[in-house]
């Protein structure tokens, strides 16, 4: 059966331009319009995740993905894949009280980041070891999914204690850019993910007041028939409820530091949370950080940004429409 599921799957991983079952009238393509200069010409260096219990968190990307320790104290911790230096890096932090996403909130449920994304290889045994460290899979089993010459396993855990999520995938068949990094189990975080309220407006906070440019935006797609996706969608509702996507980063296709964006049409069978107020909490995936930024770029009152802070260091912080906080350092 082909599988129709969110369509940044099929373009991050199979490289296809998938064609929709489900055609939308009057879509206008905002990929196409003009954009300022990006503010960063590189990707996100780091995402930065609070836990009560930094050395129980790390063992997913350290026992298990073999990060190496760049950095480490009794209040935080810096981990890297090898052979990566400077981008994808995890920065867990000491932190007690609420999380930014809950353990058990949904993909419908918006607001702050949903889910850092890892490549592996031979999922189902990096899965086996994950829930023996009390990591929960969002779906009773890895998916598959197919779509062209590309078959695909992909599965969401999360973290109890904090609600932190990892989505990971697996290609079956068509081999891994030649530019992304060799990794032996987990690789280097290429993307972060976060649920929108409103995709477009995410995207424009992005695409016009960010200057990132677009790896994918596309019209809202459905299933074509039931099927189990990883985002735990119900089965009876996936050839029910659209969803659109996109995909962007600071430059043109690259492989990494790439930040996306999904919203899930509401249905009122769907009733979900919005923690977009809780994005600043001290617990879960807590911000993104980019550095090198033209911070004179950023506080430009054309580009509509709102700045929500400035830090002694300079660094700029400001959030997207649906609460996702990223740093931008000079």
């Amino acid at each position: 059966m082909r599988h129709f599921y969110l369509i940044f799957l099929f373009a991050v991983l199979a490289g296809c331009s998938p064609v929709s079952p489900t055609a939308v009238d009057k879509f206008v393509d905002l990929s196409k319009r003009e954009k300022p200069n990006p503010v960063v010409n590189q990707g996100w260096r780091e995402v930065v995740i609070g836990a009560p219990d930094i050395q129980e968190i790390s063992k997913f990307w350290v026992e298990i993905g073999g990060f190496e320790i760049r950095e480490k104290s009794s209040a935080s911790m810096l981990l890297g894949a090898p052979g990566v230096a400077d981008w994808g890096l995890i920065r867990l932090v000491k932190a007690e009280g609420e999380s930014t996403r809950p353990f058990g909130s949904q993909a419908w449920d918006t607001g702050c980041y949903y889910s850092v994304m890892h490549r592996v290889k031979n999922l189902r045994a990096v899965v086996e070891d994950a829930q023996a460290l009390g990591w929960v899979s969002l779906t009773d089993d890895v998916v598959f999914l197919e779509f062209g010459p590309s078959q695909l396993h992909v599965i969401v855990l999360s973290h109890p204690e904090t609600g932190v999520q990892v989505q990971l995938y697996e290609r079956l068949t068509t081999a891994l850019p030649e530019t992304f990094p060799e990794f032996e189990r987990v690789s280097a975080p290429f993307n972060i993910m976060q649920m929108a309220r409103d995709r477009d407006a995410a995207y424009n906070f992005f695409q016009q007041g960010l200057g990132f440019s677009t790896f994918y935006y596309g019209k809202p797609y459905l299933s074509e028939e039931e099927e189990i996706v990883p985002i735990n969608i119900p089965k009876a509702l996936t050839d029910e409820i659209a969803y659109s996507a996109a995909i962007v980063s600071p430059i043109a296709d690259m492989e990494w530091g790439r930040m996306e964006m999904i919203a899930i049409e509401k249905n009122d069978r769907l009733d979900g949370a919005d923690y977009s107020n809780q994005c600043g909490s001290p617990v879960g995936i807590r911000e993104v950080v980019f550095d090198k930024a033209n911070l004179s770029d950023l506080r430009d009152a054309k580009r509509g940004l709102e700045i929500l802070s400035e830090s002694e260091n300079g660094a700029v912080i400001v959030e997207t429409p649906d609460g996702a906080v990223i740093r931008f350092e000079p």
